[in-house]
Parts: C-alpha cells; structure tokens; sequence
C-alpha cells in the first residue's frame, strides 16, 4: 500500500503545481493596458485669410488631426465635422499679424482650437472625446 500512496501523491502535487502555474503567470503578464488612441484628421487642409485689411493678404493653412480616447469619440468627430471646420475657420481668421510670428502665439491658437472642437462636441454630445489637436503641417504666408 505504500507504493500506491506514494506515487499518488507524487501525482497529486505534479497536478496541483500545473494547477497553479497558469495563474502565476498570468499575474505576471497582466499590466495595465495601454490607452488606446485614434487619430482623426480633416481630409483637407484649412487655408483661411487672417489679419487686418491691408494692400495684400494673409493666409494660414494647416492641417489638423485630433487625438480621441475611443472609436465613438473618433466616429463624432467625423460626424461634426462640418461645424468643428467651421469654428475653426472663424478661430484662425480672428488672429493677428503679431499672433502668427511667434511661437507662442502658434501654441496659444492651437489650445484655442482644441478648445473650441472640444465644445463643438460638449454643446452636441455632452462629452469632449477630444483630448488633443495637432497641426502636422501649418504654414503662415504674409
């Protein structure tokens, strides 16, 4: 009887050791999983006239991408865009000669567009979505 309740044993705890090594490693492999980040981008560039009335005209033309924490948020921003455009154009259209040669009048407009796109979407949706703006490409001709 000895022989039996030996190797049985021995078999028991090789099971019970297999039993618990999936959850070893499973602790050790679960981390916090990463933000997930969608990028929207219009599919034009804006091209807006700013500045005072002068002899000749000044034009901005950027192109911007939104940063949005889920695919719902990347969704409403394409749903609104017509309106984000549009408050843009606006947005860039009121800055000034002196704005526009600095960078940080640049890096002030853009939190000013990021701001503005995420009340678009507080004002339709009741949530931001947004949570940041980039201009890939900005060019200010005088």
């Amino acid at each position: 009887m000895t022989t039996l309740r030996h190797p049985l044993s021995r078999l028991l705890l090789l099971l019970c050791c297999l039993l618990a090594l999936p959850q070893a490693w499973s602790s050790e492999e679960e981390k916090p999983a990463a933000p997930q980040a969608f990028y929207v981008e219009f599919d034009d560039p804006l091209v807006v006239n700013f500045g005072k009335p002068g002899p000749h005209l000044k034009y901005i033309k950027a192109t911007i991408s939104f940063r949005v924490s889920s695919d719902q948020g990347a969704f409403l921003v394409k749903y609104h865009a017509a309106q984000i455009r549009n408050d843009l154009v606006l947005l860039f259209s009121r800055q000034t000669d002196e704005d526009m040669k600095t960078v940080e009048g640049r890096e002030k407009l853009r939190q000013e567009a990021l701001k503005t796109a995420q009340d678009v979407l507080n004002n339709e949706e009741g949530e931001a979505y947004i949570t940041n703006l980039l201009m890939p490409s900005f060019i200010v001709q005088d």
